[in-house]
């Protein structure tokens, strides 16, 4: 079992809006962005970004 560290850097409009720092402990599946993905716009959600920001956003995966 290994655990993921990834950055997902998270653009409105072409400008940074936040960068989020995100894990999940990998069994056997293969490593994909999405799942990285997903965590940023759940904590996007937390942090108060409307539906439509969420969908409208730019995402950055890369390594922590």
């Amino acid at each position: 079992m290994a655990t993921i560290l990834r950055v997902v850097d998270v653009f409105i409009a072409d400008r940074l809006v936040r960068s989020y720092p995100v894990s999940w402990t990998l069994l056997n599946e293969p490593i994909i962005e999405q799942d990285a993905v997903e965590l940023a716009q759940q904590a996007m959600k937390v942090d108060g970004f409307s539906a439509d920001q969420i969908k409208a956003a730019r995402y950055v995966v890369r390594l922590r």
